[in-house]
């Protein structure tokens, strides 16, 4: 069963069929570094990193690139408000977390660019967008992306009428009506501007993202993803501006992660119920534990977090290494092997993660397999050839799911 994704830019389950056989280019959205990436944040890239192993497993070779964002209004508002250089705050925050991503077992994209490294690819397609009619220029010097020039705008939110659009879009995002920021004109004494053959300036938010990821994997890639909250305006402004620039289709799916709640509320500072890795580790709690709960809800669907859930899936992580401590000391002496067993498993395991990435079901389907594997070895039926078999079998499973190696 080929693997099916549900695609936001047609609303539909549609198979993935990679536009170059088994190569897939993947595109994610990654951390704007400045401050500690949160717990909502990595619902989304544990996400992202599961759905990379699974293709991986399928024999795929992938292709992932997730960009680092350490120029925009945040981390120029925290450098300038901490008078201190824009790369002494993203420095230590791209460490956090490049830990952090560690910690949770989340494997490596093949490439990291940061938009500070790539200025003048940024400002070549923001000179081409302008010489082929899509951008405008204002008095200060500042580009815009004219959306009336670009005929499918808001194909992936939904075709907004422009009113909605305008309610909706950042109003930082503004400089006439309609139009989006490509490229901000600055000062060049200015110590976080930045000079291009655009002249100096800082670029815009969704321009980043559309350079990228044409630089690094071409003018059109199999997935992009992201949260929810990216659809509008981002990931739609990263459409025109990539499909204006290229004149071909950008991405032929988007994959995006519902948000993560905290106590039924939307997780905020002045709530008390903001967290991020560090502080749950702190409070004791096993990062894989955290990386099961969000697995144990579909992608699609709000998951609400609190403690009480966190404990039950840091009682079923113990419940797995205790398993597979046992069934490494090879003292099994049944007659059971397992076969049938096991392959029942990995047929509805597959089926689960084939059918729009349902980790959810996925994993009821390995806590059953852990109970009837469990019974076995406690009545004393499991023969030690089964005991190795399910072993294998734990091990093809954390391939995918990435839940059993510790935090270093």
């Amino acid at each position: 069963m080929a693997l099916k994704l549900y695609n936001t830019l047609t609303g539909q389950l549609e198979a993935l069929i990679p536009l170059n056989k088994k190569n897939v280019l993947y595109y994610t959205c990654g951390p704007t570094v400045h401050d500690y990436a949160h717990i909502g944040n990595f619902r989304t890239f544990v996400f992202q990193d599961v759905l990379k192993r699974w293709l991986e497993q399928a024999g795929n070779t992938v292709r992932h690139v997730m960009n680092i964002t350490d120029v925009d209004e945040k981390t120029i508002e925290r450098a300038e408000r901490k008078k201190v250089s824009l790369k002494s705050i993203t420095t230590v925050y791209e460490r956090a977390f490049f830990e952090d991503m560690a910690c949770l077992n989340i494997k490596k994209a093949d490439v990291y660019p940061r938009v500070s490294d790539n200025i003048e690819i940024i400002a070549d397609m923001v000179k081409g967008l302008h010489e082929k009619g899509h951008a405008i220029i204002d008095e200060e010097g500042s580009y815009f992306f004219d959306i009336n020039s670009f005929e499918n705008y808001g194909k992936l939110s939904g075709n907004f009428p422009t009113r909605k659009i305008n309610a909706l879009m950042p109003r930082e995002d503004y400089k006439k009506p309609k139009n989006f920021l490509l490229w901000k004109s600055c000062k060049e004494n200015s110590a976080y501007c930045f000079k291009s053959s655009i002249g100096s300036g800082i670029p815009g938010w969704h321009i980043e993202c559309a350079a990228l990821s044409n630089k690094y994997l071409g003018d059109s890639i199999d997935i992009h993803s992201g949260g929810k909250d990216l659809i509008f305006p981002h990931h739609e402004n990263e459409i025109a501006e990539a499909e204006s620039y290229t004149g071909k289709k950008f991405s032929f799916f988007w994959v995006h992660v519902e948000h993560l709640i905290v106590f039924g509320k939307k997780m905020s500072k002045s709530y008390g119920n903001f967290f991020t890795l560090r502080q749950i580790i702190k409070k004791g709690y096993d990062p894989r534990a955290l990386r099961l709960l969000y697995l144990k809800t579909h992608y699609r669907k709000e998951l609400n977090f609190d403690f009480k859930s966190l404990e039950q899936a840091q009682n079923k992580m113990s419940s797995l290494i205790e398993l597979t401590e046992k069934l490494n000391k090879g003292i099994c002496k049944g007659k059971d092997d397992f076969n049938t067993q096991i392959k029942q498993f990995k047929k509805e395991f597959s089926q689960a993660l084939n059918n729009d990435f349902r980790t959810n079901e996925a994993i009821k389907v390995l806590f059953k397999f852990m109970e009837d594997v469990k019974k076995s070895y406690d009545d004393a039926k499991l023969s030690r050839k089964g005991s190795k078999k399910i072993l294998e079998t734990f091990d093809w499973v954390n391939s995918v799911l990435g839940l059993m190696e510790e935090c270093a």
